[in-house]
């Protein structure tokens, strides 16, 4: 886009999250992951989700945090996947969520439908985009922009190590960074 139009819509975005500052829950499989974790591939399908698939698996994962999250809740649920495995308006978690004293609703959903989801890609991106930004060697001052903006939403989640760096950190600090994490977690 031309004259900061999408720096604009970052900012919107970054606004709407910074006034509702939503839990999040990040969820996500690198070749890393299933080398910590092989037996991960070997669990059953459930709801049309298959553990050998990496993207299936990540969404698998992410169902058995939220089960837990909707455990402590103990109140009703509804869950919006975006659409892409299956058709808007399609049932999802029937297995997964049938065994809890509550109600959970699951259904595939387009983001031009549900606004949630739009906010979820943002974060996806965002997420994205600043672990990208964080391995580049040199960054432009719109990157810099980027990470300022981002990093001041202070994302509400705890899958996310919090922490601080100069302006010019290098991959080696970022590394670093990911490795004490790693440590932390007994994975290394």
């Amino acid at each position: 886009m031309t004259n900061g139009e999408n720096l604009a819509i970052i900012s919107a975005f970054a606004n709407i999250y910074n006034l509702y500052n939503w839990r999040v829950n990040i969820q996500t499989i690198d070749d890393r992951t299933l080398l910590d974790q092989p037996a991960l591939q070997n669990f059953p399908k459930i709801d049309n989700l298959d553990p050998k698939n990496r993207d299936d698996l990540s969404l698998y994962l992410l169902c058995l945090k939220l089960r837990r999250e909707i455990q402590k809740l103990d109140e009703d649920t509804w869950i919006f996947i975006d659409e892409g495995k299956k058709r808007p308006n399609t049932q999802f978690g029937e297995v997964f969520f049938s065994d809890l004293n509550v109600n959970v609703s699951g259904t595939y959903s387009s983001s031009s439908s549900e606004p949630l989801l739009q906010i979820a890609d943002f974060l996806a991106f965002s997420v994205n985009r600043m672990t990208h930004l964080s391995l580049k060697p040199t960054r432009t001052d719109t990157d810099q922009w980027f990470m300022s903006t981002i990093g001041k939403m202070n994302i509400n989640c705890a899958d996310i190590p919090t922490t601080s760096l100069k302006p010019n950190f290098t991959i080696k600090d970022f590394d670093e960074l990911h490795r004490v994490d790693r440590v932390s977690k007994g994975l290394e």
